[in-house]
């Protein structure tokens, strides 16, 4: 970052300790500027605690602990790499999450043959008592029982995104407590 007058110092003193410590081993480690450092860890920590978390404001009204962040910086400061290293831990998360979706879509497809199976087979049942004019509540009965248990889809959660297209946020957001957070590098020249 270069300035025509000296910049401030960052106040990285009122990260609670264990936040600067990182925040200090990080921008040591990287020689990125610790405005931008602490720009990243802000990010991260909000993606964390936006899905549990609310704030209360002296006021009292209640408020998300959703940030926007903008960090703007030349080429070669450092910023993907900030990002790469401090949001680490949210991306191998996800890669957890992915893979237990993965098995999980994978029994729910074998679940939803057999659910389906079954359901074809009252149907059919039902076609044939109705077809020799005889009642059908009973097997109608057993097909409404089915139907209540058919098996739900599971959803892949995840906490970083990379697709923000309009559909992907509004099933991103779907459900309760859901949030969604998107860090993305982009080169703009003016």
């Amino acid at each position: 970052m270069n300035a025509l007058y000296p910049l401030p110092v960052f106040p990285s003193g009122v990260f609670p300790y264990l936040i600067e410590d990182a925040l200090l081993e990080v921008t040591r480690f990287v020689q990125a500027p610790m405005p931008m450092t602490a720009s990243s860890f802000l990010s991260v920590m909000s993606a964390v605690v936006q899905r549990v978390a609310d704030v209360r404001l002296p006021i009292g009204s209640i408020r998300p602990t959703s940030l926007f962040t903008l960090t703007i910086a030349e080429s070669g400061e450092r910023k993907s790499t900030v990002d790469d290293l401090v949001a680490k831990p949210l991306r191998k998360h996800d890669a957890v999450t992915e893979r237990r979706y993965i098995e999980q879509r994978q029994n729910f497809e074998k679940e939803f043959d057999r659910w389906q199976v079954i359901r074809i087979a009252l149907m059919r049942g039902m076609a044939k008592l109705a077809g020799k004019g005889e009642p059908t509540a009973g097997i109608e009965q057993k097909l409404a029982d089915h139907d209540a248990v058919r098996p739900i889809p599971p959803r892949l959660r995840r906490i970083m995104r990379q697709d923000m297209t309009h559909a992907a946020i509004m099933d991103g957001l779907e459900g309760e407590m859901e949030s969604i957070s998107s860090v993305r590098a982009k080169v703009m020249r003016f």
